[in-house]
């Protein structure tokens, strides 16, 4: 999760450098964060799922679920804002700094947990 979000935030954050989507590094950069989305996403299921006690997996996973299509309806309606009131730059601008506090805030409770335990 932690280094999914930040490759993510590197990513975002440099989509503010583009002139167009169409030139120079655009395409790797916009492949990068493809994956950077699929790891972040595939990689916090799975922690959530591994973390889950196993007599509330299937309803864990489910609310997971329910929280990420919520999270990306209010982030599409937040992006399109941001686009039009700021500009094109602003939706990866805004999103690279939340993947970013995401990163930061992983580092610190992965630095707090000495025994990690898997729940079975």
């Amino acid at each position: 999760v932690s280094l999914s979000s930040g490759l993510a935030s590197m990513v975002y954050i440099g989509v503010f450098t583009l002139e167009s989507p169409f030139t120079g590094h655009a395409p790797f950069l916009l492949l990068f964060m493809g994956v950077a989305e699929l790891s972040a996403f595939i990689s916090s299921q799975v922690l959530c799922a591994q973390q889950a006690p196993a007599d509330r997996r299937g309803s864990v996973t489910g609310f997971f679920g329910a929280a990420g299509a919520l999270g990306m309806a209010v982030g599409t309606g937040m992006g399109g804002f941001l686009f039009e009131a700021y500009g094109p730059s602003w939706p990866f601008i805004a999103f690279g700094l939340i993947n970013l506090l995401v990163f930061v805030w992983s580092l610190l409770v992965r630095s707090r947990i000495k025994d990690p335990v898997v729940a079975g």
